[in-house]
């Protein structure tokens, strides 16, 4: 069966700071169990970062989401590969921010999930000492 694409669009997700718990670099969260919508993470990142997500559920089929602050969606994922169902993403962030984290089930129905992130490189380091 081939899957459709996702394409969903975001708007106000600032207002997700009430619900998004805060996830650092190098962590995993806890197991999070959806209703049938988004569940939520937010991070600090730095422009220049090269991050690596991993959304896993044991009964469910995972789709990820990297927003910025302007409800824009810098990466996606549905199928890690054609062997799992969890979700994996690497991007590098463009700009200094909070991003956040949208993860749901594909069909929207109720599942759990735990997020991984990881900061695979960070940005060069900027010479003070340069003229």
């Amino acid at each position: 069966m081939v899957k459709a694409p996702v394409h969903d669009t975001f708007t106000k997700v600032g207002q997700a700071d009430a619900i998004a718990a805060a996830l650092g670099y190098g962590t995993t969260s806890k197991v999070v169990k959806t209703r049938g919508d988004y569940g939520w993470f937010r991070f600090d990142g730095h422009a220049g970062d090269e991050i690596d997500l991993t959304v896993k559920s044991p009964n469910g089929d995972a789709v990820a989401f990297v927003l910025d602050s302007n409800d824009d969606v810098v990466a996606v994922n549905d199928d890690a590969d054609a062997f799992t169902s969890d979700a994996h993403l690497t991007t590098a962030l463009l700009a200094d921010g909070t991003y956040y984290i949208a993860f749901r089930e594909y069909s929207f129905a109720p599942a759990t999930f735990t997020v991984a992130i990881e900061r695979t490189a960070a940005p060069p380091a900027t010479d003070v000492g340069a003229r």
